[in-house]
């Protein structure tokens, strides 16, 4: 395990009821910046509770955040703060994390994309190379154990309070850097994933459970015993093979696409694309810093 520093200062509001907290968390002499997208939150009432919760501050309202947020809009955020003087930022949604309750509310898909993204994120941490990090590595595989236990019902039952709390918190700790202290990281799952939306509109975690697999396969002989560890940890399979499968079976089985042509995309254009962008770059990631065009190109022709 590699020496680090761990520096979070974050305080978590985690439950029913916590979005009244944020009262005492936001500073009264700046204006507050309250940012949400569609609107579901005028639906679901968290609107409403925010601005009770805020009704001390001075608050300015930007609505219409995409689920993939375009440049325009961030810059026309820009400008709101500039021109406001914007002390403190407050995002909200149908998802926030505020309240598990108030992802009620939130389509299926979304729900989907929240646990494929979560799983992600642990995998980004994780399947690397071993390091000597027992502890972290027992970490991660409880997260992604939880998240293959409670995604599924999440998904069945959205009224659930019980798992949808332990699927927020997964999905909390999946990504709140602790993971990732002392260890390697990859990544390149997230530069690649974001060029495929970038250049076809898919959302985020669409775009990673069609590259991760990928990226594995690619990288199997590098990879693979963490691959092994994972497949028996947490699949109770043997090879670094079957635990590609397994998880991909298992993205599957939440509705989750894992190949390209599931949106009508062809792998060679794809890669002829990013792998371009890549160039452009000088760009390359994964743990050993060797996924650059030629890679990413490669690990696009897989996932056809």
């Amino acid at each position: 395990m590699q020496n680090f520093i761990y520096k979070n200062p974050t305080e978590i509001l985690f439950g029913r009821g916590m979005i009244a907290e944020i009262a005492g968390r936001v500073p009264e002499d700046a204006p507050v910046l309250f940012l949400y997208g569609g609107g579901s939150i005028k639906r679901n009432g968290v609107y409403d509770q925010v601005k009770a919760a805020l009704k001390k501050h001075r608050a300015v309202e930007f609505g219409g955040i995409e689920a993939n947020p375009f440049y325009e809009t961030c810059l026309a955020a820009v400008d709101v703060v500039k021109r406001e003087r914007v002390g403190f930022i407050l995002a909200v949604g149908g998802g926030s994390v505020l309240d598990p309750e108030t992802t009620f509310t939130l389509p299926p898909k979304q729900v989907r994309n929240g646990v494929v993204d979560a799983i992600a994120h642990v995998m980004e941490q994780y399947m690397t190379f071993p390091a000597d990090a027992p502890l972290q590595d027992r970490m991660a595989e409880s997260v992604l154990q939880t998240l293959v236990e409670v995604g599924p019902v999440t998904l069945a039952e959205p009224k659930n309070y019980e798992a949808r709390a332990a699927f927020m918190w997964s999905a909390t700790l999946a990504l709140n850097t602790l993971l990732g202290c002392g260890v390697p990281q990859d990544w390149a799952t997230h530069m690649i994933g974001h060029e495929l939306t970038a250049f076809y509109g898919l959302d985020h975690a669409e775009t990673l459970a069609i590259v991760m697999p990928g990226v594995w396969q690619h990288k199997l002989a590098q990879k693979k015993a963490k691959l092994e560890q994972y497949g028996r940890r947490v699949w109770n399979v043997a090879s670094a093979e079957a635990a590609i499968e397994k998880t991909e079976a298992f993205f599957n089985s939440i509705g989750m696409p894992t190949r390209l042509r599931a949106y009508n995309i062809a792998a060679e254009e794809a890669a002829a694309k990013i792998s371009g962008r890549f160039a452009e770059r000088k760009a390359t990631f994964g743990e050993h810093g060797d996924i650059g065009p030629a890679a990413a190109a490669a690990i696009l022709r897989l996932r056809a």
